[in-house]
């Protein structure tokens, strides 16, 4: 499983859409990458408002394809949480709609493999056991481009990195494990070194490079009661304490379901409502801080 040449189709598609203009009714065409977002800094920006983060609903959760083709992200209306999804067609982007696999069932916090042939999300519908209840299902891409029937998944808050190592919450440990990707196959799960799961957390998630994990967690004292953590891996290959990303991520309000663009130079999650994202430059400080000095590894 090697993902980096996908990177190489992600920049051909972002150079074509540069010709596209307006629509025949006037309204603008989404183009370019991230549908046409200029790129935030060091302070978080609300994500494509009006659109992807709405005035009359709930989202969060957003994950995209490394060819950037496609974006993935729950919207919670009134009755159900919802998989939304646009993708980059015709040179132009298309207006965000629910996905097929998330239709009829309370659905949320997809995560799209490195290599974009898989997508985790929870959701709450008939087990294989025939007993309703909540938990993470998946979807493979189907030979169309679609995806197929939902399957069960044994565990909580999957995220996979670049060299296909599996990270998720075992709920029967209750500890964050990894299945390392060797020889066409998992390895046995394996809970991960002390820093990881030395404090609460919910939504974890691997950067693609396996450098960090973010997770939300409730504030030490701080200015609201979840905010977005981090804990960098260490050359031995364990890992730091969590850190808070504190100010101006952790705000009053809840912080949560933290991701990062396949890039990994850009962080997303949500607060207020919307979908916000920033530069994940906004580490480094406490990536030295955390390293003793030695920043990226």
């Amino acid at each position: 499983m090697r993902f980096n040449a996908i990177y190489v189709s992600a920049l051909i598609a972002f150079v074509l859409t540069s010709l596209i203009g307006a629509q025949k009714d006037g309204s603008p065409v989404l183009q370019g990458p991230y549908l046409g977002q200029k790129p935030p800094g060091l302070t978080p920006d609300v994500f494509l408002p009006g659109i992807v983060s709405t005035s009359t609903n709930w989202e969060h959760s957003l994950t995209c394809s490394a060819d950037g083709c496609e974006i993935y992200f729950t919207r919670a209306g009134r009755e159900r949480n919802q998989v939304m999804y646009a993708r980059l067609e015709n040179n132009a982007w298309s207006t965000p709609v629910e996905t097929e696999f998330s239709r009829g069932f309370d659905s949320m916090e997809p995560h799209l493999t490195p290599d974009g042939q898989r997508l985790y999300f929870y959701s709450e519908r008939l087990r294989p056991n025939g007993q309703p209840g909540e938990g993470i299902w998946y979807v493979n891409r189907s030979t169309s481009g679609g995806w197929g029937e939902p399957r069960y998944f044994e565990g909580s808050c999957v995220s996979v990195a670049c060299t296909g190592n599996q990270y998720f919450f075992d709920n029967q440990r209750n500890r964050l494990c990894v299945r390392h990707w060797s020889n066409g196959g998992y390895e046995s799960a394996q809970p991960l070194e002390f820093g990881v799961n030395a404090r609460p957390m919910d939504h974890p998630v691997i950067a693609p490079d396996e450098s960090y994990i973010l997770f939300d967690s409730g504030h030490d004292g701080g200015t609201g009661s979840t905010g977005i953590w981090v804990c960098f891996r260490k050359a031995d290959g364990s890992w730091t304490e969590a850190r808070s990303l504190g100010d101006p991520v952790n705000t009053a309000t809840d912080n949560w379901t933290p991701s990062v663009s396949p890039d990994g130079r850009y962080i997303f999650y949500s607060t207020k409502g919307d979908i916000y994202w920033v530069s994940s430059e906004i580490l480094e400080p406490l990536r030295m801080e955390a390293l003793g000095g030695t920043g990226r590894k």
